[in-house]
């Protein structure tokens, strides 16, 4: 199935830059618009699959995911690009289920990696923003049915240390333990989350909803 896509941002130019990314991908573009009021309209009676929100003129990204959420009785995927997040920001975004999160600067390639996770079901929070959410994760103890992605009890305290910003000495100071043990804690973590380094598994956490 052709999932076809919407755009919202207040320059043109990044307009024609994301309408590119998602040709490439074979994603049509439904509408382009500057205004957030533009978007329901064209969402609500058609079968939009995707909507990127960058800046638009006339609402928040965060006030435009809550009416998408609030009106689609299908599922919308949702990407909001942020140009100078706040904690605030992210956090409500992430509760409101926002599929995909990125800087508005981002490359190219990096927009249509993001858009492939997307297109396969994943939810994602990028490395570069997540140093604005350090200091606000808190750890989901329900069990992930996933068993590739179940964390134990420690690992997950090691999780929401890391996600903290501390370091592998800091973190064994907090939890009473080594740091050869902190290491292998943190080496089964990126082998569960499929991650490569901190920042992966961070955003990984977030997107499973392992971290909030």
């Amino acid at each position: 199935m052709t999932w076809q896509g919407l755009i919202v941002d207040e320059s043109p130019l990044i307009q024609v830059g994301i309408e590119a990314v998602l040709d490439a991908l074979g994603i049509p573009v439904r509408a382009s618009t500057q205004l957030g009021r533009d978007v329901i309209p064209v969402v609500a009676p058609h079968d939009v699959d995707l909507v990127v929100i960058g800046s638009p003129l006339d609402v928040t990204p965060e006030d435009l995911v809550a009416r998408l959420r609030s009106v689609r009785d299908r599922p919308t995927r949702i990407v909001v690009l942020v140009s100078h997040p706040s904690r605030a920001q992210l956090v409500k975004l992430l509760h409101l289920g926002t599929d995909a999160i990125a800087l508005r600067s981002l490359t190219v390639e990096e927009l249509a990696g993001l858009l492939e996770r997307v297109r396969a079901g994943e939810r994602y929070v990028a490395p570069a923003v997540l140093p604005v959410l350090a200091g606000a994760f808190r750890v989901d103890d329900r069990e992930d049915s996933r068993s590739s992605t179940t964390l134990t009890a420690r690992e997950r305290e090691v999780l929401a240390q890391l996600a903290q910003g501390r370091q592998a000495q800091e973190i064994a100071d907090h939890l009473f333990i080594a740091v050869p043990t902190v290491k292998t804690h943190l080496s089964r973590i990126y082998a569960k989350l499929g991650a490569t380094n901190r920042s992966e598994a961070i955003g990984r956490a977030v997107a499973l909803g392992v971290l909030h």
